[in-house]
């Protein structure tokens, strides 16, 4: 059985949202020969290219090997859908009541769940699709979140040791740190600017509070600068140590909130 284009191009996508773990798991499931695919860090699209290509050819496994077993590895057993001879997209069989199907067909641990999902098809009710997008957008802002806290977190106690240096006129060392979180904050200011756009772009849930809120990090940034810029003895610096300790806790509760949602979201899914 060969795939159509269209859902050769759904499996690379899949394969490319799978996170490090899962991936290295699928690799060891198809017991991939060693130099076919490139380890970490090679970009995941490159790593997916030459395992599909290895996999069409003589010595490889197949696609459908490879989508049989990316439906096992993420936790959906293919076999309830092998009398599909097309394919075996999962929501074809989804009743329209059927929010935790989602959970179990797309992911054993909603952590997992994969931010860009691109095998919901039309003959999925639209009550589904928006259950899968709201799980998907709170997913977003778990990662987002998680991939910015502790880099503010860094920030926040570098100008933390320069203030406290200073204060124990150890002015070298002081110097040193400031010197140092000047340097860290230049990456991490464009990294917010990404941050915030890419919440903006959650069209269900980027008017709800906290996301507005986080949407507003990079309009911290000239203070951060400004502070940065400043004598660590200075009100000034010392204000800006104070801003990125409040932005380390707003990224942090922004992690939380995601987390408890999506739990209490599918919670009330097996309930109802």
């Amino acid at each position: 059985m060969t795939l159509t284009p269209e859902e050769r191009n759904d499996l690379f996508s899949s394969l490319s949202s799978l996170i490090p773990q899962k991936f290295g798991q699928l690799l060891f499931t198809l017991s991939i020969p060693n130099g076919i695919v490139p380890p970490p860090p090679a970009p995941q699209d490159d790593r997916v290219f030459q395992l599909l290509a290895w996999a069409e050819t003589p010595e490889g496994c197949g696609l459908v090997e490879v989508q049989r077993f990316l439906w096992i590895v993420m936790g959906q057993t293919a076999s309830s859908h092998t009398s599909n001879p097309k394919s075996f997209r999962p929501f074809l069989e989804i009743p329209d009541n059927g929010s935790m199907r989602i959970w179990d067909i797309v992911t054993e641990s909603w952590c997992e769940l994969p931010i860009n999902a691109t095998f919901v098809t039309s003959d999925v009710s639209n009550r589904i699709s928006q259950d899968l997008q709201y799980a998907q957008s709170w997913k977003k802002v778990h990662s987002l979140t998680e991939s910015l806290y502790p880099q503010y977190v860094k920030l926040h106690r570098y100008m933390l040791l320069c203030q406290k240096l200073s204060e124990l006129r150890c002015l070298k060392d002081s110097e040193k740190y400031r010197f140092d979180a000047a340097t860290f904050f230049e990456p991490l200011r464009l990294q917010s600017m990404s941050f915030s756009n890419d919440l903006k772009e959650l069209v269900m849930i980027n008017q709800v509070e906290l996301v507005s809120l986080l949407c507003y990090v990079p309009i911290c940034s000239p203070a951060i600068s400004q502070s940065l810029g400043s004598g660590p003895e200075s009100s000034v610096f010392r204000n800006g140590v104070l801003l990125t300790e409040r932005i380390s806790e707003l990224l942090l509760d922004g992690l939380h909130v995601a987390d408890r949602l999506l739990e209490e979201y599918f919670a009330n899914a097996v309930a109802s």
